[in-house]
């Protein structure tokens, strides 16, 4: 290596946050439970469900080799023989839907999750400050009043916040797909669901989230004979349809010098900016875990 070439070896910056917008109810991959439910999703510190970044980075991985560009993922992912350019940190809950008499369903997140995505999203250009909620207390970007949520089993009374209004705003923009500069077909109802953002406190939100998650029931199957297993049946937990998730995206310092790190994560920048279709998660043969994923860049 060249000495004028400094060397650095876990130092990363921030090149990006990619939304997740789960097309389909999806398993990020999780654990094995003596409980009710027997297979649940993977969940952070605080109890409440994500998608680890290597589950990410695995199926971004994939995509690359089924499109015949493997020497593209092992610049952006890594190799058995070296490093990859670029870290995904893992996708936390920016808003979650939960099913409302008034609305439908509406959007609600928390003061913590909140906090996360504002600390990173400033570091790409995007300048939001934090909301702060007091235990019981809702604020909303829009609504007002009484609105009870999940067929009657949390009541809350919402305030109307230009705060949180200027922040789901911006969330909407930054987070929703585009085609020549105008929302995706598809896309318009989620984004004024957005724009109607609903801020809880931070243990209530982990109730909500852990209450709002889909629980089916599974039949497990023979591989090779295609029949019934002797211990068939299991429950398992799934992230709903409609969940919107965030992850930043990082790229290693020392792979600046090198041109061809950078184009590749350019290009990488760029899909994602489109609006990119995959399947993430464990249950791509049932149909479950399409997720899009939008990103915008720094300065974007």
């Amino acid at each position: 290596m060249s000495e004028d070439v400094p060397f650095i070896p876990s130092m990363y910056e921030i090149v990006g946050i990619a939304y997740f917008w789960c097309e389909t109810e999806f398993f990020p991959g999780g654990e094995r439970e003596a409980g009710p439910v027997d297979l649940t999703v993977q969940r952070n510190f605080k109890g409440i469900p994500y998608v680890r970044g290597s589950s990410i980075k695995g199926a971004l991985r994939s995509f690359y080799e089924l499109n015949g560009k493997s020497s593209e993922a092992e610049i952006l992912f890594g190799s058995p023989e070296h490093a990859g350019c670029l870290v995904l940190e893992n996708a936390e809950i920016l808003a979650f839907p939960v099913k409302a008499d008034r609305e439908l369903f509406v959007y609600v997140t928390s003061p913590s999750q909140i906090s996360a995505y504002v600390r990173d999203a400033n570091k790409v250009g995007v300048s939001l400050e934090e909301v702060s909620v007091g235990e019981g207390e809702a604020l909303s970007a829009a609504l007002e009043g009484k609105i009870e949520l999940m067929d009657e089993k949390y009541s809350l009374t919402l305030k109307r916040n230009d705060h949180v209004n200027k922040l789901a705003g911006k969330i909407a923009e930054k987070a929703t797909p585009k085609v020549n500069g105008k929302t995706a077909p598809g896309y318009s109802y989620l984004k004024e669901k957005l724009e109607r953002l609903i801020v809880v406190d931070d243990a209530l939100f982990r109730e909500i989230t852990n209450s709002g998650l889909v629980v089916v029931l599974r039949i497990a199957l023979d591989y090779k004979t295609k029949t019934v297993t002797e211990k068939a049946m299991f429950y398992q937990e799934l992230i709903p349809e409609g969940t919107l998730l965030y992850a930043p995206i990082m790229r290693a310092l020392r792979s600046r010098y090198s041109k061809e790190s950078n184009e590749r994560v350019e290009e990488l920048l760029k899909k994602l900016n489109k609006g990119l279709l995959i399947n993430l998660g464990g249950d791509e043969t049932t149909g479950k875990g399409v997720v899009r994923i939008v990103a915008c860049g720094v300065g974007q």
